[in-house]
Order: structure tokens, then sequence, then C-alpha cells
């Protein structure tokens, strides 16, 4: 009886992680940056990218999917500027600006995104002035629509 008792307390325990995990995977937020290269995170709930998307030309000439493929939101965004830097878009001597938006069905987690993303940006360069927009009506409907089965995988 003790065995059975401990068998389905185990396998309820694996089913409430499972369905967290499942939960946090599904949990998207949007995110855009425009340095000059304009481009767009989407990422998960558990801070992982699941699809990128270039937006102005400039960013579809310096950046591919392969570069962000697997990489946390951190570790995109820091390999995002390095990529800025080796193609003369955040230059040394000059004013360093990225402007982000952050699109959740959260408010309160935009809020907390956004300090986020602001220290990894003065992580990846203390030189890099970093601003905030609220998004726009087209944005927010635009990702209403996305679906992680409807995202394209990295």
């Amino acid at each position: 009886m003790k065995k059975k008792i401990l068998y389905v307390s185990f396998i309820v325990l694996i089913g409430v992680y499972g369905v967290d995990y499942y939960i946090k995977s599904h949990d998207l937020t949007f995110i855009k940056f425009k340095i000059n290269p304009e481009f767009g995170f989407v990422v998960d709930g558990k801070d992982k990218v699941v699809y990128y998307i270039s937006l102005n030309d400039d960013a579809k000439s310096i950046y591919n999917l392969d570069m962000f493929k697997g990489k946390s939101r951190s570790d995109a965004l820091a390999k995002a500027i390095d990529v800025a830097k080796e193609n003369n878009f955040l230059v040394d001597g000059e004013e360093k600006s990225v402007t982000v938006t952050v699109v959740s069905d959260e408010e309160d987690k935009v809020d907390e995104l956004e300090k986020k993303v602001n220290d990894e940006i003065k992580k990846t360069d203390k030189e890099i002035q970093s601003s905030f927009e609220e998004a726009t009506k087209e944005e927010v409907e635009q990702f209403g629509k996305i679906e992680l089965d409807s995202v394209p995988k990295l």
C-alpha cells in the first residue's frame, strides 16, 4: 500500500512539474529592438528565444536565424549587440542607443522585462543608452495572433 501511495504521489508530482513546464514554454512575449538594425525576438516563459524576425533591411543583412538558435534572451541580445558593433551600427565615440518595445499579455510582466532588458544592455555595453516605447495598437494586435504552434522553430 505504501508503495502504491508513493508511486501515485510521484506521478502527480511529475504531472504538476510537467504542466508548469508546458505553460512556461508557451507563455510568449515579443521584444522589439531598434538600433538601426530593427529586429525582434519572441521569447517563451523560460526566457528562451523561440523566434527571431528582421524588421528592416539592415537587420536582414547582418543577422540570421542561426545566430539566436537555442539562446536565452540575454545571450541573444548580447550577440545582436556584438554583431551590430562589428557592422558599425554601434560605433565607439558616437552616441549609442537602443529603443526597446515589449509586448505581453501581462502588463506587470512588461515592466519587469523592461528592467531586465535594460540591465542586459548595460551588462553588454555600459555606453549604450536604452529607452522604451509603448507598443502600438498594431503591434499588440499582431502579438495576439502569435501562438507557439504557428511560430517557426529556430
